[in-house]
């Protein structure tokens, strides 16, 4: 796959980018409980970070959804 190839994805898959967003915050999130050891006692940054990796879950699914029907509506799309 070249970068061509990556950003022709992209364009055609808005959402692509805010899930993938998402998926490196939840790593973040695994991360950072992963690196205490034990059991958090301050876990305010923990859920900052999952809180912002489910919004760009939500709007990455919402833009995937409108662009789909979008293309669905002009013939894009089979089905």
């Amino acid at each position: 796959m070249n970068l061509a190839t990556l950003a022709a994805f992209m364009v055609k898959n808005v959402g692509a980018s805010f899930i993938i967003v998402f998926d490196a915050l939840v790593f973040a999130g695994v991360f950072l409980l992963v690196q205490a050891h034990a059991p958090v006692q301050d876990s305010s940054l923990v859920e900052a970070v999952t809180i912002f990796a489910y919004c760009f879950l939500v709007v990455g699914i919402a833009v995937q959804g409108w662009n789909f029907s979008k293309e669905r509506a002009s013939g894009g799309v089979a089905g």
